[in-house]
């Protein structure tokens, strides 16, 4: 009877071992995740378990998830984005969300949200396993390739646009192809001209708005702009073929209060240039936030520019060689 009891105890103690091992074995697993790793009661939103990258995030076992992740006293809204754990315990399957959230200095960041249910011997949802993995850097470089490929479609549309025979330059197509392409709230097209006393002049040929944006072109201020007067500074940098790529707040005074009307919060001008010769300027309204154009953006916008002096000069051309004809 004591062989048997020893050998019951020495089989309960190597179960107990295996177990422990186990147990050891699994946590070793967890703690070499780099990504915050849980497990959630679906029912009350308790944390049962949790990884040391989730603690470092101030995640402990038996705090609720939407105190922990959200900073929230109850359970989370529909709306805002959804809920994972709510997803998981209605399909029973496991989901993949992303969700924009902000870190501690107010930045947004993304994260991609995976949620995996866990049953009981009924089959209903009882618990989720949860991990979250950092995306932002991905989420840019997704955004930036679809930058880049609007600008491309954008600037091609713009082009093929220029290339159609006709006897005007289509300013107006042009502006609607370019415009949404470069993510502006207004868009338009200035051609120089001389006044009456040899001044020059730039005369606004054609614009294109965004939804929700005030046009300005049947404003007369901004119809005929005096480099002279209203615009000493641009007319020398755009002379010179460089660019006007500024906040509105960082303008000079005198052209704050030119643009004041019409909510510009950032802009970007271009010259166009026709051998050496300044001809106009494209230029481009951010009035929603305070986002300058990259240098990337603006190499493009350069190209639609340069796309527009070619069918300008193209059109030069074409005049003349009627003028001469007559």
């Amino acid at each position: 009877a004591n062989q048997k009891l020893r050998r019951e105890i020495s089989q309960r103690e190597e179960f107990q071992e295996k177990i422990q091992q186990q147990k050891e074995f699994l946590e070793t697993v967890l703690e070499s995740l780099s990504y915050p790793f849980y497990v959630i009661d679906v029912n009350d939103y308790t944390v049962k378990l949790a990884n040391s990258a989730a603690r470092s995030k101030s995640v402990t076992t038996d705090s609720t998830c939407f105190a922990a992740f959200h900073g929230r006293r109850e359970p989370c809204e529909t709306g805002r984005h959804e809920c994972p754990i709510e997803e998981v315990k209605r399909t029973k399957k496991a989901v993949i969300m992303e969700h924009l959230r902000k870190d501690k200095n107010g930045d947004a960041r993304y994260v991609e949200v995976h949620g995996y249910p866990i049953f009981d011997s009924r089959g209903n949802v009882v618990q989720m396993i949860k991990h979250l993995i950092e995306i932002t850097d991905r989420k840019r470089a997704e955004d930036e390739i679809k930058r880049r490929e609007q600008y491309l479609l954008g600037l091609n549309d713009a082009a093929q646009t220029l290339l159609i025979p006709r006897s005007l330059v289509p300013f107006q197509e042009f502006i609607d192809k370019i415009g949404p392409a470069a993510n502006a709230s207004r868009a338009y097209v200035f051609i120089n001209r001389r006044g009456s006393d040899g001044e020059l002049i730039a005369s606004r040929k054609a614009e294109w708005c965004a939804d929700g944006i005030d046009p300005t072109i049947d404003n007369p201020l901004p119809q005929d702009l005096s480099y002279k007067e209203d615009l000493p500074r641009w007319g020398e940098a755009l002379a010179r073929g460089k660019g006007i790529n500024s906040l509105a707040a960082d303008f000079p005074e005198r052209e704050r209060e030119l643009f004041k009307p019409y909510a510009i919060r950032a802009a970007l001008t271009i010259p166009i240039m026709i051998e050496n010769e300044f001809v106009g300027f494209i230029g481009f309204d951010n009035c929603v936030s305070d986002r300058e154009w990259d240098k990337t953006e603006e190499t493009f916008l350069r190209a639609a520019a340069n796309d527009l002096a070619q069918a300008i000069s193209r059109a030069r051309s074409e005049e003349k060689v009627l003028a001469s004809l007559k």
